[in-house]
């Protein structure tokens, strides 16, 4: 018998009556439901075991999303296969923390804040303003020595683009590279 049987086998028999934990490996994985597919060291399959321990319509707080064919420690409370419930994870796909105001995302292909809602919202008017004052400012300056005499610039100033300022890891869908 492997080590891992024996200590797998000793933790179920401490265990019976008690919250259970086993470890798993992820079959598949459903992360706009919260849920994924694991196998325990005996090859049995379990469905439905949450990614995060409390499932409801609101889907605030932390979870993570287990990458397919990694490691899990799953928790059952209560000897009941219906609570079932990612508790670790050798290998993460995403990570995603909402507090039903505000959410953060961080995967392969960046960080998501906001569902790519730029800097919680914060961005885009700054952005306005600074171009509504440069744009000011170039239709409008005061040459030196007479102040009453209006000079153009020679060299108009470039409005600001928000891809100028994005950072290659944070993601925005609604702006094309």
């Amino acid at each position: 018998m492997s080590k891992d049987r024996e200590i797998y086998l000793k933790m179920r028999e401490l265990f019976q009556a008690q919250p259970q934990l086993f470890p798993a490996t992820v079959v598949k994985v459903d992360p706009e439901n919260m849920f994924c597919t694991v196998k325990d060291i005996e090859g049995m399959e379990y469905f439905n075991v949450r990614l995060r321990a409390v499932i409801d319509a609101k889907q605030v707080g932390f979870y993570a999303v287990p990458a397919e064919d990694s490691q899990v420690l799953v928790g059952k409370l209560h000897n009941n296969d219906a609570t079932l419930s990612v508790l670790q994870y050798s290998d993460i796909d995403t990570v995603r923390l909402d507090n039903g105001k505000y959410s953060l995302e961080i995967n392969d292909e960046g960080i998501i804040m906001n569902g790519g809602d730029r800097g919680l919202g914060i961005i885009d008017p700054i952005i306005d303003k600074i171009n509504e004052l440069t744009e000011k400012f170039v239709s409008h300056f005061h040459g030196i020595g007479n102040p009453n005499t209006t000079t153009p610039l020679e060299e108009p100033a470039e409005a600001i683009v928000i891809l100028d300022l994005e950072e290659d890891k944070v993601v925005d869908p609604h702006v094309t590279h």
